[in-house]
């Protein structure tokens, strides 16, 4: 269940659930090939948030996907995630997207995205209601499961740093036999 309640002050918070959303459309998240859905708390949801596709912020709270032997094997168990520096007046639209990374493998998102290892759903809007919201305004109807997608990886800044220095360098050899 994806549930949004506006807040006072300039912050917008999010119930990062997905197991009480009502179908259609399918709300759980499947690794491709066997299309088996996500389970096992090895595997780590994460929650994007920001005003564009490319502004998009990992939320430093995660949430674990269920055990192996869950009756909702898909799912995971979040809770409140409070997401600051977005527009949290009615009518305002913030951009979403659930990534998911293996934490056997790597301690943190971050880590895991630079090593090509993460994976997501689309990034969605959701539009922030009027207060008080009625029933069902506040849920994330715009969140649709299905097969992750591979993200791309985004270097680490150092490895960043370590290629520019490494071109300049090769710059001035260059301009040296020259």
């Amino acid at each position: 269940m994806f549930l949004v309640a506006l807040v006072t002050g300039h912050a917008q918070t999010v119930n990062f659930n997905n197991n009480i959303l009502t179908s259609p459309p399918d709300r759980l998240v499947r690794f491709g090939g066997t299309l088996a859905p996500v389970v096992g708390q090895n595997y780590t949801a994460v929650l994007l948030y920001g005003t564009s596709d490319s502004s998009l912020t990992a939320h430093t709270s995660t949430a674990l996907f269920r055990v192996p032997t869950t009756a909702s094997p898909g799912t995971w168990s979040g809770g409140t995630r409070t997401l600051t520096g977005v527009p949290n007046t009615p009518g305002s639209v913030v951009r979403l997207q659930v990534a998911v990374f293996d934490n056997s493998q790597y301690p943190n998102f971050d880590i895991a995205r630079a090593a090509g290892a993460a994976w997501a759903r689309p990034p969605f809007d959701y539009t922030i209601p009027s207060q008080p919201p009625t029933p069902g305004a506040d849920s994330m109807v715009n969140f649709i499961g299905g097969v992750l997608e591979p993200l791309p990886p985004i270097p680490e800044p150092s490895v960043a740093g370590l290629l520019a220095i490494g071109v300049v360098a090769l710059m001035v050899n260059r301009q040296r036999r020259a």
